[in-house]
């Protein structure tokens, strides 16, 4: 018989195991992939009681019809007892989210450079944790090297890795083997759906706005070695703003005065992204027309004049979660404004039209 496409596969340490009842899996843009479990508590059985044994950080693959998903480390196993059952709550992240939780190993310090690259840098730090990467992906690149960037003793390498790339213009993910990728966002003009308010398979919309995060204009200073400013400044206007004088400005560590004006757009395009947002919930399939998995760094079409989208406005998709049990399947799509993380604004607001 031919695979299901959207069969889903767990593998423990390479082995898979069936007996779960439920399962989410999320990706998203600018954010490493997580998975979210429910299965039986079997305490009778030693290979259940060794597979979730607590803080044991085993392989935790994911694959869909055949093909691999998530490459990621299982995290917690929690048990939770009932008068009836007893079931077991598993998360897992991709490989690289151990930089979320750790700092260097003091073998590694002191973490210091000079006038070297995003390449450079990052593989000396994924080094020490054997992880893959960097990987650079949708037209991203290092870009000019960095001035005189230190890692502080008890820094996360996460943060600082995402400090580096915000003042390049990209963003960091996972690739679904498992290495930590810099890419670039998508443009717009290439929709992989159209949704319609009343329409299937469009269901449910929210939407989140934060007015507090909009401004008027963004204003970046680089500040030199000496932890004084450089001389290079850059301003960005926003051209959607209407509510009067709402400025912005913040400094630039590490940064060169010719790469001042790329880290304030970036700067701009993740007030994009912090202003609004819409969740598309309770789509009953995985996939988009075409048969694709939906897929974070993809743009959607969207109507729906009751959550203040008027006509036809074009989203950039920024997280996925993909559920499903033995019965049924659902997803969720996170949506932002196009640029949110290239700086370029969009001609107008989804609520202006």
């Amino acid at each position: 018989m031919p695979r299901d496409p959207d069969a889903v596969t767990v593998l423990v340490d390479g082995t898979e195991f069936e007996a779960w009842n439920e399962i989410a899996i999320t990706t998203a843009i600018d954010q490493y992939s997580t998975i979210a479990m429910a299965a039986p508590f079997e305490a009778d059985r030693i290979d259940f009681r060794e597979t979730f044994r607590p803080f044991s950080f085993r392989d935790f693959d994911v694959l869909i019809g055949g093909e691999k998903e998530v490459t990621g480390t299982l995290l917690d196993a929690i048990p939770q007892v009932g008068p009836e059952s007893s079931s077991v709550q598993v998360t897992a992240y991709a490989k690289p989210g151990l930089l979320h939780d750790v700092s260097m190993p003091s073998s590694a310090l002191p973490l210091e450079w000079k006038k070297v690259g995003l390449r450079v840098i990052t593989a000396a730090i994924l080094s020490p944790f054997g992880l893959d990467g960097p990987v650079f992906e949708q037209g991203a690149v290092e870009g000019t090297r960095f001035d005189k960037p230190s890692m502080e003793p008890d820094g996360k390498p996460q943060d600082f890795l995402v400090g580096l790339a915000k003042q390049r213009g990209l963003v960091i993910n996972d690739t679904r083997d498992g290495a930590l990728r810099y890419w670039k966002s998508v443009g717009t003009e290439s929709p992989v759906v159209h949704f319609e308010a009343g329409k299937e398979p469009l269901v449910k919309i929210d939407a989140a706005f934060n007015a507090r995060a909009f401004f008027s204009e963004l204003t970046g200073f680089a500040k030199g070695s000496s932890g004084k400013p450089s001389g290079g400044k850059y301003r960005v206007p926003n051209p959607l703003a209407t509510g009067g004088l709402r400025p912005h400005s913040f400094q630039l560590d590490d940064t060169d005065a010719a790469d001042v004006p790329a880290a304030v757009r970036a700067k701009a395009g993740r007030m994009l992204g912090e202003c609004a947002s819409y969740t598309v919930s309770d789509l009953p399939t995985w996939r988009d027309p075409s048969g694709a998995l939906w897929r974070p760094n993809t743009t959607i079409k969207i109507t729906a004049p009751n959550a203040m989208i008027y006509q036809p406005y074009e989203f950039l998709i920024r997280q996925v979660t993909l559920g499903c049990t033995h019965e049924k399947k659902w997803a969720e799509l996170n949506v932002v404004l196009p640029g949110a993380y290239s700086g370029e604004f969009p001609d107008s607001l989804p609520g202006s039209q």
